[in-house]
């Protein structure tokens, strides 16, 4: 029930958006709509379906530190999975536990699960900060051409995503910051006894913590993956932020290719600010951003481009998502209580070790 909750007001912010957006540019847009190029929509879903098949690829880059019988279809259905359950929750929160859940019946430990999902993400952070810093750098006299609220979006967009890549990097490398962050907020929730039993709490924490820096210290020390997965982050990027471009083709937009290059770099500001939207799928924020963003290139244009963005970015890969879920013998599939057994008992050696050395 909960979902479908969640899936209304998806909608609900989303058609406030576009008819506050719209304004009295009702019949243009409906216009625009009624003459959509069915070509440009076949190339849009092309481009989202290379992003998902792509996303599926690091995914199994990435798990073949852990086994290497990994295939890409797994991959695949693990993240249709995961991005249908993001979509449906507040700030994608509950993408990532479906995917344990995935993984787990996909044959891997849900403790290597979490490193594998850790990896994934500090890879994509380091690249969705680098490319807004390119767009940023080379089209700022675009993006930043909207007034104050163009800047917020850009800045602020920019700044969060800073921010949580830093924060990964140095809380899955650093022992010093993980202490730090667990005498901080720990502590502090001892002493006013929300949390009952410190000795407890903080073992649990200082055994994530450990499980963090493996796998980063996997990531980079691994280059080859470590470039892989850069290197297909930014291909799957630029499918993605290439959308507008050709949603802007599709309802009549008469636009040059030397145009392309700042599309992608105000979809990578859209991109950016949507990630800590706290709403279910960004829902308002995401409809909200495109408008202001591209409405340089006409009002109705960017409500009707907006509205074909937003079914092919978001809606497609919820429905992909959803279908998966429901037919793919992946996710009710299962390796083996045995083999699953040894991962856990080879990451329990490893955090004993680990342990070990820090009593030291």
């Amino acid at each position: 029930m909960k979902y479908f909750i969640a899936l209304a007001v998806i909608i609900g912010l989303g058609a406030l958006s576009l008819y506050l957006s719209i304004g009295d540019e009702v019949s243009s847009v409906v216009d625009a709509l009624l003459s959509v190029k069915p070509g440009f929509l076949l190339v849009m879903l092309l481009l989202m379906i290379g992003y998902y098949i792509i996303d599926g690829r690091i995914m199994q880059l990435i798990s073949r530190q852990y086994n290497q019988a990994y295939t890409l279809k797994q991959g695949f259905v693990n993240n249709m999975v995961g991005i249908f359950f993001s979509d449906l929750t507040p700030s994608a929160t509950g993408g990532q536990f479906a995917q344990v859940y995935v993984f787990r019946h996909q044959g891997i430990s849900g403790t290597c699960a979490s490193g594998i999902l850790i990896m994934a993400l500090i890879s994509y952070q380091i690249v969705i900060v680098g490319y807004a810093a390119v767009s940023m750098l080379f089209q700022a006299p675009l993006i930043f051409s909207g007034g104050v609220g163009t800047w917020l979006i850009a800045v602020v967009g920019f700044a969060v995503n800073i921010g949580v890549t830093v924060v990964l990097f140095f809380g899955s490398t650093s022992k010093r910051v993980q202490k730090f962050i667990l005498e901080l907020c720990i502590g502090g929730l001892a002493k006013i006894h929300i949390v009952k039993d410190y000795d407890k709490t903080s073992k649990e924490i200082k055994g994530v913590f450990r499980e963090f820096r493996h796998n980063s210290k996997e990531l980079f020390a691994n280059k080859k993956l470590f470039f892989d997965t850069l290197f297909l982050n930014a291909l799957k990027l630029t499918l993605l932020y290439s959308v507008p471009y050709f949603a802007f083709l599709s309802v009549g937009a008469k636009l040059e290719i030397g145009q392309f290059p700042g599309l992608l770099a105000l979809a990578s500001a859209v991109t950016m600010f949507n990630t800590f939207m706290p709403i279910p799928g960004a829902s308002g924020g995401s409809e909200g951003s495109y408008i202001l963003l591209y409405s340089y290139l006409g009002g109705y244009l960017a409500s009707s481009s907006m509205l074909i963005w937003r079914v092919i970015t978001f809606y497609f890969g919820l429905i992909m998502g959803a279908v998966i879920l429901i037919v793919s013998k992946d996710v009710r599939g299962y390796r083996g209580q045995e083999s699953v057994k040894e991962d856990i008992e080879e990451i329990k050696e490893y955090e004993e070790k680990e342990e070990i050395k820090e009593n030291k």
